[in-house]
């Protein structure tokens, strides 16, 4: 029999994974507080619950896909949380960016309980539009028999599915990359700014670059938006400093030293400065060309 599976959280990207789930035949049930987004995911033929409870109490696998660290924490272990309302034989699956001692907590806790709950770690790597397109890298921290039973729905979102070990392990090797593509894009954006100050233009300049070992695919999916001035979000300026100080933060607590990030999230932090913390994270270009 097929499990149902309920989403908390259907902003740009869990809205696009439940709708791939959907279309991959899955039953789906979601939850938000913004009621715009749950109204989308009805018209497109989700059902609704009015509250984390009773999705969980409708649904055998929980996915999540929210913003921040605290809002995680609290949905999973606060009161009327997740966890409050889980039984033996379902599964989580907490697929946003935070701190991997996040998903721990929630494991520990599950298991403080006495429950028999699949806690899957699996937080994914991509933008929106290729959530939309089911062309995600998805990275699952789970036991082996979580991997399977939750690889069968990463197929239904991803083209990429790897398992990395325990829960906890996909947030630490997604945060390690998300600080490798702010960099790269921040190092583009200084020396693009430069660039503009010797009146050598950003086509010209990335055909250049991009024809040989400067090649950066981050700058060949944002440059469009730079040359365009469009900066709707596919993922803000704060959401980059956020996931910037979550891999600082792990870093201190390793006593490893980590300057050349902290120069990064510094970057990032003067585009906020300069009003542009929820604008698209590409809008770092343009901030540092200004004057």
């Amino acid at each position: 029999m097929a499990e149902r599976l309920g989403f908390i959280g259907v902003g740009r990207m869990g809205s696009e994974m439940a709708k791939n789930m959907m279309a991959g035949g899955e039953d789906v049930i979601v939850f938000d507080i913004d009621d715009d987004r749950v109204e989308e995911m009805v018209d497109a033929g989700a059902d609704s619950a009015d509250s984390v409870t009773e999705l969980v109490e409708a649904a055998d696998i929980v996915f999540s896909s929210l913003p921040r660290d605290e809002t995680v924490e609290a949905v999973y272990l606060g009161d009327d949380g997740i966890v409050e309302s889980l039984t033996d034989g379902m599964a989580v699956v907490e697929m946003s960016t935070v701190k991997p001692d996040t998903v721990r907590a929630t494991q520990a806790e599950v298991e403080e309980r006495g429950l028999d709950v699949d806690v899957i770690d699996c937080p994914v790597i991509g933008i929106p539009s290729t959530a939309r397109d089911a062309d995600l890298t998805v990275l699952i921290g789970a036991t082996d028999e979580g991997f399977e039973r939750m690889k069968p729905l990463a197929e239904h979102i991803g083209t990429t599915i790897e398992h990395v070990g325990e829960p906890g392990r996909a947030k630490e090797i997604k945060l390690v990359n998300n600080v490798i593509t702010y960099g790269n894009y921040a190092l583009a954006a200084e020396v693009f700014a430069m660039a503009e100050e010797l009146d050598i233009g950003h086509e010209e300049l990335f055909k250049i670059t991009d024809s040989g070992a400067a090649q950066s695919s981050i700058v060949a999916s944002k440059l469009p938006n730079v040359l365009d001035e469009s900066f709707d979000p596919g993922f803000t300026v704060e959401g980059a400093m956020g996931d910037l100080r979550y891999a600082i933060d792990i870093g201190h607590e390793e006593q490893v030293e980590l300057p050349v990030s902290e120069m990064i999230a510094g970057r990032y932090q003067f585009a906020a400065d300069q009003g542009y913390s929820e604008d698209d994270y590409s809008i770092l270009m343009k901030a540092l060309s200004e004057k």
